[in-house]
């Protein structure tokens, strides 16, 4: 991870996610002064090869700045277009004006159309990544039908393309993006959690009940405690999985990557909001800005019952002779970029 990168990248997301300006988005769905902003620093084109104008880091040098989006609750789909503008060829990027989300929930219609179901960032992306008969193809959400949400702020929606549009990008063969998906959400939410504990952490040593702040007591003590575990081991498990690089098919380290931050929603958004009480629901309390997102992320791209059956299943087809032996062989990273070799 390039701390330089990372703290650039803190350091404009900070200005632009305010509260007040994050919440404007969630409302109007209109994201176009932040999208400039953000894609004129050049953030956007990370993945992209130098001679096509891009930095060219590796998925491990730019960790942070997935932390950083999710840390500041930024509501745009920062890593899916990072992903997909390093999938476009050189003549193609002129042709992508805006951001780009993933979609892994499809239906094809025997009209010749598509709907995306549960599509994270639809309402503010201008493309849509997806697999269809074998292919990727990027479709402009200009010409689908948006459905929802039907949660408060929530960015998510169905998307519904009456026939195939002509603007279409290929992207050419199939491309495995719940797993990409995956391995970006998890650095997200481990973002996403970092600043839920930082704030929970900051309001228990503020609060004072009974003539001593509330984090002196035992019991909101273990709780803290417990919530920052699970904060780091989500923050160890997305790091691993993007130091090995980019995902493939079936990849192992995004299946814990995103098994390990969807298990710890639960814990994390309800210790938070435990701890700050009836302040934590508020609107005008930031929050909710990161908790509902987490509980949203939590189902982006499989749950963690979806890639804990995934790791299962492979465990028992194994032929390791323990659990410990599949876990150096199959979910380390050093021994993943041995096989790779």
């Amino acid at each position: 991870m390039d701390p330089l990168f990372t703290d650039a990248a803190e350091k404009l997301l900070a200005n632009l996610c305010t509260l007040e300006a994050v919440r404007q988005v969630e409302l109007t769905h209109d994201a176009a002064a932040m999208w400039t902003a953000l894609d004129d620093s050049g953030f956007t084109q990370t993945w992209v090869a130098e001679a096509a104008g891009g930095a060219d880091l590796s998925w491990h040098d730019s960790f942070g700045l997935l932390l950083a989006a999710g840390r500041h609750a930024l509501p745009l789909p920062l890593g899916p277009t990072m992903y997909v503008r390093s999938l476009l060829a050189p003549s193609d990027l002129a042709q992508m004006r805006g951001c780009a989300t993933l979609a892994t929930q499809l239906v094809q219609t025997p009209q010749g159309g598509v709907v995306a179901h549960a599509v994270p960032f639809a309402h503010v992306a201008a493309w849509v990544a997806m697999n269809v008969n074998g292919k990727a193809w990027l479709l402009p959400t200009s010409s689908a039908l948006p459905e929802g949400p039907l949660v408060h702020g929530s960015l998510r929606s169905r998307l519904c393309w009456a026939a195939w549009p002509i603007d279409a990008i290929s992207l050419g063969d199939a491309k495995p993006l719940r797993e990409v998906g995956a391995v970006l959400w998890a650095a997200m939410m481990a973002g996403a959690m970092t600043a839920v504990l930082e704030r929970t952490l900051a309001y228990a040593n503020e609060r004072a009940q009974f003539g001593k702040s509330i984090g002196k007591f035992q019991a909101i003590q273990q709780q803290l405690s417990q919530m920052a575990e699970h904060v780091h081991a989500v923050h160890m498990a997305a790091e691993m999985a993007f130091a090995h690089g980019a995902p493939v098919t079936a990849d192992p380290l995004a299946a814990l990557a995103k098994a390990r931050a969807s298990a710890a929603v639960s814990l994390v958004a309800a210790t938070a909001h435990g701890v700050h009480g009836a302040m934590g629901t508020t609107a005008e309390y930031p929050l909710h800005r990161w908790t509902r997102r987490l509980h949203e992320w939590r189902m982006d791209f499989g749950s963690e019952a979806f890639w804990q059956r995934q790791l299962g299943g492979e465990l028992m087809q194994a032929s390791s002779a323990s659990v410990l032996d599949f876990m150096l062989q199959r979910l380390s990273v050093e021994a993943l970029a041995m096989a790779s070799a």
